[in-house]
C-alpha cells in the first residue's frame, strides 16, 4: 500500500494535533470539522484527505511532498483536466503550464520519469499530428537490428519494411523521418 502524500502545512498539522490530542479525539474531530474542539481552522488544510488517509496519516502512514516549483513536471487532475505537464510560471493565483492550461485549483503528484517520457513521445508525435507509434507508407524508420528502412505499408500485422520485406512491430522500430517531411517527394513549390 502507498503512503498517504501529504504538503508540509498538513503534515505540520497532523503532528501538532498528535501532541494534544489522542488519534480517536482527532478523527472525531475530522469528522465533525473540529467545531467542538475549536480546531476548525487548524483542521482546513486537511479538509482534501479521504478519512482513510487521515487514519493512515495519524498511524504515521504518510510521506511529505514538497511543493512543486518552476520546472517540476506535475500529473494534473482536476474535474475536466488528467494531464501531465511542465510547470513554467506562477502568477497571482495562478499556475501556468507548458501545454498552454492556467489553472487556480487542482489536485496533482509529481510526475513519474515514465510518465515524463510519455508526455515527451506523445509531444513529438502530435507535432506532425499523429498518435505515438502511427507509421504511415513512406516514413524511414530505424530497425534496433537492420538500421534505416523505409515502410512500405502498415496494416493488421503490424509494419512492413520495404527492403526488409517482413513484418515488425513497432517497438522494434523509431521514426527518423515522417513521410511529410521528406524532401524527395515534395514537387516545385
Amino acid at each position: 500500500m502507498e503512503k498517504v502524500k501529504l504538503t508540509p502545512e498538513q503534515a505540520e498539522a497532523i503532528e501538532k494535533w498528535k501532541g494534544m490530542a489522542n488519534n480517536k479525539q482527532i478523527l472525531h474531530a475530522f469528522i465533525g470539522n473540529g467545531k467542538e474542539y475549536g480546531w476548525l481552522d487548524e483542521l482546513e488544510c486537511l479538509k482534501s484527505l479521504s478519512f482513510e488517509e487521515m487514519a493512515l496519516a495519524l498511524c504515521g502512514w504518510y510521506e511529505i511532498e514538497e511543493p512543486y516549483k518552476v520546472g517540476d513536471w506535475l500529473h494534473v487532475t482536476t474535474p475536466n483536466f488528467d494531464f501531465v505537464a511542465k510547470v513554467i510560471g506562477e502568477r497571482d493565483e495562478y499556475t501556468e503550464f507548458d501545454n498552454g492550461k492556467r489553472l487556480s485549483s487542482f489536485e496533482f503528484r509529481k510526475a513519474t520519469p515514465e510518465e515524463i517520457a510519455a508526455e515527451k513521445e506523445r509531444r513529438k508525435w502530435a507535432t506532425i499530428g499523429r498518435e505515438v507509434g502511427e507509421y504511415h507508407a513512406g516514413d524511414f524508420v530505424r530497425h534496433k537490428m537492420y538500421g534505416v528502412e523505409m515502410v512500405d505499408f502498415v496494416d493488421a500485422p503490424g509494419v512492413y519494411l520495404k527492403a526488409l520485406k517482413r513484418y515488425c512491430n513497432k517497438d522494434e522500430i523509431g521514426l527518423i523521418c515522417p513521410v511529410e517531411h521528406r524532401f524527395d517527394l515534395k514537387g516545385d513549390e
